[in-house]
């Protein structure tokens, strides 16, 4: 998708196989720093859970204004519970009529403690949703919003 080659990577790294400058690419036409994954591990939450990474994110860190980290989904896999005990916070991606309620309320509680800074909402179908004032007619919303100005509501 970078055009990007996925190995060496971070595996590579944490396997001492490999150095981190030697891993990270730049992306020029993106203007930014990427860590590929790497090999392919039958049980990569042993990987992440060596102090081996968080001294990787603490080196990128030291570099780095901002690191974000990719995981699979947090409910199905090991992965992200472990990287969110070694970032100061998480963004939470989750698929509009895709992502089960039970997996929303599985995967906070997976992740009790951990600074959730917010979710983003992917692929949503805004086509599909009424608006706030979809019932309304512009001169109603017009008059709404007079009123609450009028009686000091802010907005």
């Amino acid at each position: 998708m970078l055009g990007v080659d996925a190995l060496p990577g971070l595996a590579e790294v944490l396997q001492d196989d490999r150095t981190l400058p030697e891993v990270v690419k730049y992306v020029g036409q993106l203007q930014l720093y990427y860590l590929p994954a790497g090999r392919a591990f039958i049980n990569p939450s042993e990987l992440l859970q060596q102090d081996r990474m968080l001294k990787v994110i603490q080196r990128g860190g030291s570099v780095f204004d901002w690191i974000i980290i990719d995981s699979p989904p947090l409910v199905s896999f090991a992965d992200a519970h472990c990287l969110s005990t070694l970032v100061d916070g998480v963004l939470w991606v989750v698929r509009a009529g895709l992502t089960p309620r039970e997996d929303l309320e599985q995967g906070l509680a997976a992740l009790n403690g951990t600074h959730v800074v917010g979710f983003v909402l992917n692929a949503d179908d805004k086509s599909r949703r009424k608006t706030y004032y979809s019932n309304s007619s512009s001169k109603e919303v017009a008059r709404t919003k007079t009123s609450t100005r009028a009686a000091g509501v802010n907005s």
